[in-house]
């Protein structure tokens, strides 16, 4: 039984299950209150979005009262936009109410709820009685207003301006009756109408007959009747903010609005006594968890982490290249489970051992094998980007050697480069001329001839083999040197050899050293510049040869064509003779 307990792996089990089973209470009640907190956070969401709805009707209600109720969909079929969304909006809070009823089971809140309720539903129905007052109300053409209209456009048609004058004061009344809901302008209406009455009772126009006088003043009675009776409605719904349908509504709202209020404060006020609650309740497990670490921790540390940190210390030292640390390990013997793991990384260091010894030589062969991959890929890319150079440039001998030298310099990243190409004067003096040289990128214009064995130029090309300087005389570049007045740190000269003839020299020069595939590279193009130089001068014989037998064709034919002249006049010459014969 001791050696059981005794084992780290049973110590570590145990203390783990305690903090398991401890945490496992604590994360219980907690569940428990962050449920209580997420339904009241719920809760606090639903009535924020009643609020949002109960703005947003109160925002279709004044788009209504001041826009929609004049519209022609309004006025027709007794419907319109605003209305709709204030329905929407309403029945969302409506059935938010019974979302938060079914959420919630405490009376206080309960009791809030049925309050809200019971306001919404009179403001809705007060809502509803606002619109039927517009809809019989009507607007212009349509509904009492409409059919006031038509009597006021009757008396508008009399036949003498005094009588067009009374009809333009009621309407003027009546228009600042609309505008202002003002009552005294209905008593000021009713006495311009008994006096546009008496007018027309006393006139003695010639058109004033009693059907006329009838027929207008039955009109200005009916004007006057339809008028009242939209006075009627319009101080039903309300001449003022404070009267009418409109009043009523307002009241409703701005006791609706209170209720929601209280409802988000009794709300957040439980959220925070829930939160304050929670994190009480998170602090003493904390700090019991903690406590519970800390014993744990101090009763585990001589047994589990002393060793380990010793453990981890001489892995340490190992990752930096101390050599004693296999004789550290063998010196730290346990018979737990940590002197397993000390055998089992004693092991596993000899191992590595061995196999970084057989990496590191695996990766010194794969980059000497990787650099010579690349050098020859480097020089095949060179030799095949000259060759196109040259086949590009087979029929003009200069342009080829300066395209060829430009292009050479920038592959190599040389400094300087010179160009000597073989030429014979007319005495048969055979010279190596500099036909094109560079310099920094930029071409140099530079007339200078070698004769054979002359400096080193002339020297590649008595003996046909390359020469590789790196010791550089201080005058070098000034004495035979075509490379112009900056000394170099290296200079390579390479003959273009073809069938036993140099063709052409090239000397390059760099502010250091060629690397021996750089002068690989240099060797392999100039043998193709050599055949490219032969193959130009062939064809350029080729082309003098052939220019030459022209010639001498041209030539016979002309000889040919005087002999034949010439033996017709002898024949002439005989024909005479022998007549005169």
């Amino acid at each position: 039984m001791n050696k059981i307990f005794s084992s780290i792996r049973v110590k570590i089990q145990l203390s783990f299950l305690s903090i398991i089973l401890f945490s496992t209470l604590s994360g219980i009640l907690s569940y428990k209150i962050l449920r209580t907190v997420i339904e009241h956070e719920e809760l606090k969401s639903k009535v924020d979005e009643m609020v949002s709805y109960f703005a947003e009707a109160r925002k279709q209600e004044k788009d209504f009262i001041l826009y929609d109720r004049k519209e022609l969909a309004f006025l027709e079929n007794g419907s319109c936009e605003s209305i709709k969304k204030h329905a929407q909006a309403i029945e969302n809070i409506q059935q938010l109410i019974q979302q938060c009823n079914a959420l919630e089971e405490q009376d206080e809140l309960n009791n809030n709820m049925l309050a809200l309720a019971t306001a919404l539903a009179r403001y809705q129905q007060t809502f509803a009685d606002l619109v039927n007052a517009y809809k019989i109300r009507g607007f212009k053409d349509h509904g009492m207003e409409g059919q006031m209209r038509d009597v006021i456009h009757q008396l508008q048609e009399c036949q003498s301006k005094e009588e067009q004058w009374f009809a333009l004061m009621l309407r003027r009344h009546e228009k600042d009756f609309f505008i202002r809901h003002d009552p005294s302008y209905i008593e000021t209406l009713h006495k311009r109408a008994q006096a546009f009455i008496v007018f027309v009772e006393t006139s003695g126009l010639p058109h004033m007959t009693p059907a006329y006088r009838a027929k207008t003043t039955a009109a200005i009675r009916n004007y006057v009747r339809y008028f009242d009776r939209i006075a009627a409605v319009e101080k039903q719904i309300g001449l003022s903010k404070k009267d009418g349908f409109i009043g009523t509504l307002t009241h409703h709202a701005e006791a609706t609005e209170p209720l929601l209020a209280q409802l988000q404060q009794a709300i957040n006020q439980k959220n925070q006594r829930l939160a304050g609650n929670s994190v009480l309740l998170m602090l003493i497990s904390t700090c019991l968890m903690f406590a519970c670490g800390l014993g744990f921790s101090y009763l585990l540390a001589r047994k589990i982490s002393g060793p380990i940190i010793q453990l981890s210390r001489v892995v340490e030292q190992a990752s930096v290249g101390d050599e004693t640390t296999l004789s550290t390990l063998a010196s730290m013997k346990r018979e737990d489970e940590v002197g397993t793991l000390i055998n089992s990384i004693g092991s596993m260091f000899r191992d590595i051992n061995l196999k970084v010894d057989e990496i590191n030589e695996k990766n010194t062969l794969l980059q000497a094998t990787a650099l010579q991959e690349k050098e020859r890929n480097w020089i095949t890319e060179g030799v095949s980007l000259f060759e196109g150079i040259l086949a590009k440039q087979a029929s003009d001998l200069a342009l080829l050697c300066e395209e060829f030298l430009r292009s050479l310099v920038k592959y190599i990243s040389a400094n300087q480069a010179a160009l000597f190409l073989r030429e014979e004067d007319r005495y048969g003096n055979i010279t190596m001329k500099m036909i094109s040289c560079y310099a920094c990128n930029k071409k140099r214009y530079v007339d200078q001839a070698i004769e054979l064995g002359e400096g080193l130029v002339g020297a590649v090309w008595q003996e046909k083999e390359s020469y590789y300087m790196t010791d550089i005389p201080a005058n070098y570049s000034k004495i035979r040197s075509g490379l112009g007045q900056a000394k170099p740190t290296a200079v390579f000269i390479v003959p273009a050899v073809q069938e036993e003839e140099v063709e052409a020299i090239v000397e390059i020069g760099a502010f250091r050293e060629f690397s021996e595939k750089e002068k690989e590279l240099i060797q392999q193009v100039c043998k193709g510049l050599a055949n490219a130089i032969a193959r130009v001068r062939l064809q350029e014989q080729t082309n003098l040869l052939l220019e030459r037998a022209n010639a001498l064709t041209e030539e016979l034919k002309q000889h040919e064509e005087e002999m034949r002249q010439q033996l017709e006049e002898l024949t002439a010459t005989q024909e005479k003779l022998e007549r005169r014969g």
